[in-house]
């Protein structure tokens, strides 16, 4: 008997996509046919508004810039102003598009990972068929963006978390609850491996994004004025240029540091960490929660929209504390590193957490459908 035909969304913004989509492959390439589409090189590509002012560029492209300069503020607006020509302008050519690549590979189901599309995406697929969003944040709006007050009865909307923001919201767009899936984060095969730490103790993972922030320059600055012996794992994503300006520092004897180039095996490098110093995103974040790791959140610019709700999440867990100025980077982490009253409370608050294996219930749902 043949397998089913899946046909993934995804795209290069950022790289929690790309590791979702990696994380589809590996739990689910034995059950099914899987394919995938990147939306911003594939379906928008003859009419995404930057290739008009130069070919090279595209919507991803800008975008993983923006998050490599930190330029968040000006990011925000980028996708907002995306948004507006979207839902005004393009939604009827954004449509059409999808169309025309489903009609070519014919898909039985699509699992997208996209935000901003889905509405677009579900409309030109055929009703019968299964349309499955998996939501890569907590904050779903973005994945509903445009949505019609319309009930598709083929739609299925896993999220990480159950929200009674999120519920409501996706109520009032005419989402029946029996669709909706609320089943954690999908993370990669290699996090449910069993690993014995091997670092030497006070060893931190400075990660502010796949794409390399330079933000992290800054970060060491703070943390190699350190009183105290300390390990950085700087991960520098696919930053090439980083490793330069970090060997131009003058890094004391009592502190140790290993660059470490974009690398899909991240969580051997967070097994071995006693702390997490990252930005807000969402697979950074889950990938910590799922290792039990303490998380130390920048939040010394401006917040990226999507990933605003993450702060509160790990706040309200208690198991990590924004950065709100990077003067306060040390002391932060000098409190989990070395008082026994953090550390404890935050090891009980992982101890209240339900771990929640995704594909064990995601399979579960697909193959209901």
């Amino acid at each position: 008997m043949s397998k089913q035909k899946i046909l993934i969304l995804t795209s290069n913004g950022g790289t929690g996509q790309q590791s979702v989509c990696q994380a589809m492959h590996q739990h689910l390439s034995v059950l099914y046919d899987l394919s995938e589409v990147n939306v911003t090189t594939e379906v928008m590509a003859s009419f995404d508004p930057l290739s008009y002012l130069n070919k090279a560029l595209n919507t991803e492209v800008v975008y993983n810039w923006l998050i490599k300069k930190n330029y968040f503020f000006i990011l925000n607006m980028f996708v907002a102003f995306g948004g507006f020509l979207m839902k005004y302008f393009l939604h009827r050519k954004i449509q059409r598009a999808f169309q025309n690549i489903f009609s070519r590979k014919q898909p039985d189901m699509i699992i997208s990972l996209v935000p901003y599309y889905n509405a677009y995406a579900i409309a030109a697929f055929e009703e019968k068929k299964p349309f499955v969003i998996v939501c890569c944040d907590i904050d779903i709006y973005s994945y509903v963006f445009d949505w019609p007050k319309k009930q598709y009865e083929n739609l299925v909307f896993c999220m990480s978390i159950s929200t009674e923001e999120n519920n409501n919201y996706l109520k009032a767009l005419s989402i029946d609850k029996k669709q909706v899936h609320a089943i954690g984060y999908p993370l990669r095969k290699n996090f449910y491996y069993q690993y014995s730490p091997c670092s030497p103790k006070n060893t931190i993972t400075l990660l502010l994004g796949g794409q390399g922030s330079e933000k992290c320059l800054l970060y060491l600055k703070q943390l190699i004025t350190c009183s105290f012996n300390l390990t950085i794992n700087i991960c520098i994503g696919h930053n090439k240029k980083l490793p330069n300006k970090i060997k131009g520092l003058s890094i004391p004897s009592n502190v140790t540091i290993n660059i470490i180039p974009f690398t899909e095996d991240i969580v051997n490098v967070l097994v071995n960490s006693d702390l997490l110093i990252t930005k807000t995103g969402s697979c950074s974040i889950f990938e910590a929660l799922h290792l039990h790791k303490p998380i130390l959140m920048d939040c010394t610019s401006t917040q990226l929209t999507w990933e605003k709700p993450n702060i509160n999440y790990i706040e309200n867990l208690g198991v990590g504390l924004p950065i709100v100025n990077l003067s306060d980077c040390v002391p932060l982490v000098e409190k989990i590193l070395y008082s026994t009253t953090e550390r404890e409370k935050i090891i009980k608050n992982y101890h209240k957490l339900n771990p929640t294996n995704f594909f064990q219930h995601f399979i579960a749902v697909l193959e209901q459908l």
